[in-house]
């Protein structure tokens, strides 16, 4: 063959046949490239030497002088020519004509509904493979990959309403060489948030008094653009913020609730489920009361920290009456009314567990100030 065509990548072979005097023997045989002096070399395959793995001799040394090509590259184009030498003092054979080898790429022909810059889910994507040394005969066969996995067989690769799962990187091979990989073609999808939920840290139930952050997560491209928390009250949904990630200084029982978030981008928004956020009261009380046993200390300056926890459903002491009430009557416990009141303390502290007044053990002696 006089002109060859073939795909970067991909191996060539290169049909020859050759005739020479009967009486003579051949005892080397080389292929040359124009861009070495054919006669003299140096040679790309030399039967004497035989020294490159990307070029075979697949003939003999009678009359086929076929020869292949691996792993084209763009240099290995232009033309190629047979040599032989036989037994014969004057017996050196160099061929007229040669083939001329010419080496292309794959490329890849992408088809867009309206041509559209970005592509989002439900849109549909053609990309074709062309061997330009098909010509019109389309006689190649195909294999796509996308990011280096094998997907589908054929020249047409059909991407139709498609997801963000089709985002990725687009190659096609000759099927018969693998190492024939067109250009890259990426595939961008476009889509609105996606699984957006919100987390908590450190705990969805946390002690009054402590620190929270409420933390909304979401799937989008391109991200998230605008993040806005929402507090549920009273089957009113208010906005309570748009950041990110919306933070809790020393969370109180106002905190206490449900919340969700909502994720936008410039393809649609997305809410979250809704998170509860449970302030335990009780421990506001607790820690309100190592904070006051620790500043008033014994009137001889013995320091003071005793505190106690009372379970079950609290009525906040700061709550309810924003100061330390005064003591029963009895150490047991009594019923009062929960107004504010100021009498001065006698020597026991109390809170205040519904409308039970509980005095605290090992509080005698103690100072305690009127926080009204």
């Amino acid at each position: 063959l006089e002109h060859i065509c073939a795909v970067k990548g991909s191996s060539v072979a290169i049909p020859c046949s050759f005739d020479y005097p009967v009486k003579e023997r051949v005892q080397c045989v080389m292929w040359g490239h124009e861009r070495n002096d054919i006669f003299s070399g140096p040679f790309i395959y030399d039967s004497e030497l035989n020294t490159s793995l990307r070029f075979e001799y697949t003939g003999n040394k009678d009359h086929n002088c076929s020869f292949k090509i691996h792993q084209l590259e763009h240099s290995d184009a232009g033309k190629y020519t047979f040599r032989f030498i036989t037994d014969s003092i004057s017996g050196k054979w160099t061929g007229r004509r040669g083939s001329t080898l010419k080496i292309v790429n794959l490329t890849m022909i992408v088809t867009k509904p309206n041509e559209k810059e970005t592509m989002k889910e439900g849109d549909s994507v053609n990309m074709t493979c062309v061997n330009s040394c098909d010509g019109d005969k389309h006689s190649s066969e195909f294999i796509w990959f996308k990011d280096g996995e094998s997907i589908i067989e054929g020249p047409v690769l059909y991407l139709r309403n498609m997801s963000f799962t089709n985002s990725g990187n687009y190659t096609c091979s000759l099927k018969a060489h693998r190492g024939t990989t067109s250009g890259v073609i990426h595939i961008d999808v476009e889509y609105g948030p996606k699984n957006t939920s919100v987390s908590v840290k450190p705990s969805a139930k946390v002690d009054a008094g402590n620190n929270a952050t409420l933390i909304c997560s979401s799937h989008a491209n391109p991200p998230v653009q605008k993040h806005t928390w929402y507090k549920i009250y009273d089957n009113n949904i208010i906005a309570i913020g748009h950041k990110f990630e919306h933070h809790f200084k020393e969370v109180s029982q106002g905190d206490d609730g449900q919340y969700f978030c909502r994720a936008t981008n410039k393809h649609g928004s997305q809410n979250s489920s809704v998170v509860t956020l449970k302030v335990e009261a009780i421990n506001l009380v607790r820690n309100h009361f190592r904070r006051q046993l620790t500043q008033n200390s014994h009137p001889n300056g013995t320091s003071v920290d005793h505190f106690v926890t009372i379970k079950g459903p609290p009525t906040a002491l700061l709550e309810t009456t924003g100061h330390l009430l005064p003591p029963p009557e009895s150490d047991k416990g009594c019923k009062v009314s929960t107004g504010r009141k100021t009498t001065p303390l006698h020597n026991r502290i109390c809170i205040l567990h519904g409308d039970l007044l509980i005095p605290l053990p090992n509080t005698q002696n103690l100072l305690c100030r009127n926080e009204q």
